[in-house]
């Protein structure tokens, strides 16, 4: 009679144990084509892994039944890596409870900017698998699909300011195809005011493979509507696909473009008589200010914006480096060489200064390094009211080697001027 009741009390305890609950229980297999990677913030990296049930998931099941689940896919630098994530980081779907939800938001950045499971550059590496281990050593191999609508990975502009097309280059997380019905399919957001325009493009020059594209912009004269490196871009909505048919959406995130603007010389067409120029004992004086502080005047000088980041992205341009490759300021050189003359011809002044990359004076980044000239002649007397003419020579350096020349680079030499003396 005890034995009896030692084993009654023996079943009972296995019926009320999670353990032998989890025994009893059915594995509830996963569907067989509705399982996605999904990028959810559409920033181009995965983000969430969704999987679909064919019967009623729970808080309780997950906890009992589910042990892991793994997947392969490529890091930032394209290496394909084996991730695992454990049951206590899913959750049921509160708008399906056949569908369970893997948040990989806290590391997505560790992945690579990917969007499609079958990208070109990546053939081979086996990435995009996934495996659901369940309780008992049971193991799902799911059939994962491509949730991810495409993104931008990289913007690039040229800018002339209006003056002839820019061209801004653009590639995508995977290959794409743009709506016949679109008439545009970028926008930016401008960096002053948050306004968003349409980008009107004048032609567009893809690559083989439909994941790059060179734009070309049409000139605006009006600076507001111009797209500028300070801005940055996004795919307009329902305009773009990838090649099982996922669509931009509208939560498509705006993506930072980088380049340069060519490299200007401003030089004066009227110099009119100042203060400030009184106060100079020197004929020519270098100024070093900050562009967004400094005082437009018109004295006479000759100003170019020089480092910062859109300084060094066109250096990259004029050295062939890629956008990340680093410029030692320190092996900057700047050097200015002016003479001017009478609209005659005869000598007026002149000076050649140069200025290292490593100088205290060009605290500011950018700077707007000038070279003003005091109305003097060479004798120290003012000269009088009329037109002068100027030759101008601005050069870089880099590493010793001459890299920018405004005569050759601009085609500026000789540039006429007026002086009105008060």
């Amino acid at each position: 009679m005890h034995k009896t009741l030692m084993k009654y009390a023996l079943l009972l305890a296995l019926l009320v144990s999670g353990a032998f609950g989890a025994f009893i229980q059915s594995p509830i297999t996963p569907h067989s084509k509705q399982n996605f990677f999904r990028d959810m913030d559409a920033d181009g990296r995965l983000d969430q892994i969704s999987l679909r049930f064919l019967g009623t998931m729970s808080r309780e099941y997950l906890d009992e039944m589910v042990d892991s689940l793994e997947f392969h896919w490529l890091d930032s630098s394209g290496v394909c890596k084996r991730y695992v994530v454990m049951s206590d980081q899913m959750s049921v779907d509160p708008q399906n409870n056949r569908q369970v939800l893997i948040d990989l938001k806290k590391i997505q950045n560790q992945f690579l900017m990917l969007t499609s499971m079958s990208r070109m550059d990546y053939a081979g590496v086996g990435f995009g698998d996934a495996t659901l281990f369940i309780a008992d050593s049971i193991e799902f191999n799911l059939n994962m699909r491509d949730g991810m609508p495409p993104a931008i990975s990289y913007a690039h502009l040229k800018s002339f300011r209006g003056e002839k097309s820019d061209t801004l280059s653009v590639s995508f997380t995977e290959n794409v195809e743009i709506d016949d019905g679109c008439d545009a399919f970028v926008e930016f957001k401008s960096a002053k005011d948050s306004t968003v325009h349409i980008l009107s493009v004048n032609s567009a020059n893809w690559n083989y493979w439909n994941d790059q594209v060179v734009l070309e912009i049409l000139p605006e004269k009006d600076e507001q509507q111009r797209i500028s490196t300070r801005d940055s871009i996004r795919l307009v909505s329902g305009c773009v696909k990838d090649s099982v048919k996922n669509v931009v959406r509208d939560s498509s995130k705006f993506f930072p473009v980088t380049g340069f603007y060519p490299l200007e010389l401003h030089f004066p067409i009227l110099a009119v008589e100042s203060s400030r120029d009184n106060e100079r004992a020197s004929q020519f004086e270098l100024e070093f200010e900050n562009p967004e502080e400094a005082v437009e005047d018109s004295s006479w000088k000759v100003s170019m914006e020089v480092l910062g980041p859109e300084f060094e992205n066109a250096l990259r341009d004029i050295l062939g480096l890629n956008e990340k490759a680093e410029i030692n300021t320190s092996k900057l050189r700047f050097i200015c060489n002016v003479k001017i003359y009478t609209n005659l011809g005869s000598y007026v002044a002149g000076t050649r200064m140069s200025v290292k990359g490593g100088d205290s004076r060009l605290k500011y980044a950018p700077t707007r390094l000038s070279l003003r000239w005091n109305l003097m002649d060479e004798h120290h007397r003012y000269v009088g009211s009329g037109a002068y003419l100027s030759t101008i020579l601005v050069a870089i350096e880099y590493e010793g080697k001459i890299i920018f020349r405004s005569d050759k680079n601009m085609g500026v030499k000789t540039r006429m001027f007026g002086v009105m003396r008060r």
